[in-house]
């Protein structure tokens, strides 16, 4: 069983309810029912679809996505676009395989809680009130990496660094979670040449990969 941890987020919920996005089944239905019970929340299940996101309730809510039968990348695809809607809708991940990419977790700030396919019912209980108190809840083998990341990652500022334009405008999509055909289509570029400013502005800043590029951009370039 995977050791899940907490910790406290200053952020100020409110949530009365959840919404759970996966699809109609036995598994889905008893999880509905799990969280009215246990919780006392009200649960609206919805289909999981890229395109939800105009139509997606979210006030008050917690966004409750089912990995179970959809790929990482059109979960990333979705959680992308939520953003750009809901910048600060908070959501949480369940039936995640702890072999998913964990590059492409990062990129996501939304995703505030994290539940493996083997989580047990008292974690994933305990993990669902700390998310509906406004804190995170990740496994700890996630939330180490994220601390060693941190900790890795250069603390140039970007005024001593000449970026261009173009390779700022850039690092603030990778920090919305963007991928690079999102970047590429957002840009009107083509995805080959995204490649190549990342690597220049991988150079430039002293990075390595993706995960410490978002670290530097977020300490450097969120506003």
């Amino acid at each position: 069983m995977d050791y899940q941890t907490s910790y406290a987020n200053e952020s100020n919920c409110d949530f009365n309810s959840v919404t759970l996005l996966g699809y109609l089944d036995m598994q889905t239905n008893f999880l509905k029912s799990h969280i009215e019970n246990e919780l006392a929340m009200a649960c609206n299940v919805q289909v999981f679809e890229t395109g939800l996101n105009n139509s997606l309730e979210t006030e008050g809510r917690l966004v409750l996505i089912d990995c179970k039968h959809v790929p990482i990348d059109e979960i990333g695809q979705f959680i992308h676009g939520l953003s750009q809607d809901y910048p600060e809708q908070r959501v949480a991940l369940i039936n995640l395989k702890a072999t998913d990419n964990y590059e492409k977790l990062v990129q996501w700030p939304q995703v505030k809680g994290i539940f493996y396919e083997t989580v047990d019912q008292e974690n994933l209980l305990c993990g669902m009130k700390t998310l509906m108190d406004g804190g995170d809840w990740l496994p700890r083998n996630v939330m180490q990496r994220l601390i060693d990341e941190f900790r890795s990652a250069p603390r140039m500022r970007a005024q001593s660094i000449n970026l261009t334009r173009r390779e700022r405008q850039i690092l603030k999509l990778l920090l919305e979670g963007a991928t690079n055909l999102d970047i590429a289509k957002a840009l009107e570029l083509s995805e080959y040449t995204i490649k190549s400013h990342l690597y220049n502005v991988f150079k430039k800043i002293d990075v390595k990969n993706r995960i410490q590029a978002y670290n530097w951009a977020q300490m450097n370039l969120a506003e």
